[in-house]
């Protein structure tokens, strides 16, 4: 028989997991990678605190808050693998 082999699976549902990031470890993270100055306080702006609507004429959208899209999470967790020695 030959040396034993394990493997491992992770299985994590991110159905909700763009309601969990913290924003400001998101806007830390842009940073680090470049974005910086004006583009920053853009996505603070955007982030923090806001209710996006949009006016045409006398029709004003529905008000709801600001929720991440996927690219930004995929930022948020691009080092996830740092969480863990065992790698």
């Amino acid at each position: 028989m030959g040396q034993a082999r394990y493997s491992c699976g992770i299985f994590i549902d991110l159905q909700k997991a763009f309601n969990t990031v913290t924003y400001s470890i998101l806007l830390r993270k842009l940073e680090y990678y470049g974005v910086r100055a004006i583009v920053n306080d853009w996505f603070r702006i955007y982030l923090l605190n806001r209710i996006p609507t949009t006016q045409i004429g006398g029709n004003v959208s529905h008000k709801e808050l600001t929720t991440i899209g996927p690219l930004l999470f995929l930022i948020y967790v691009n080092d996830i693998y740092n969480t863990s020695d065992k790698l």
